[in-house]
């Protein structure tokens, strides 16, 4: 008889989907190649930024109504 069966099971999100998207689709190098940044910007590229924003945006979708006056 064979040794125990150890069965490890990981959950896969939509984020891993959301940037493989829009890296096919090329928004990074788009964004970076025509919205040039500022010289003293550290850090992510404008176009990671975007993608990294736009996925947090369609992975977290907020469907409630807020109200914002009684």
């Amino acid at each position: 008889m064979a040794g125990t069966l150890t069965i490890r099971s990981e959950r896969v999100d939509d984020i891993s989907l959301l940037v493989a998207q829009l890296d096919r689709m090329g928004v990074q190098p788009l964004l970076d190649e025509h919205f040039p940044i500022h010289g003293n910007w550290v850090g992510l590229s404008l176009g990671w930024v975007t993608v990294l924003w736009l996925t947090h945006l369609l992975s977290e979708p907020d469907d409630r109504l807020n109200h914002v006056e009684p």
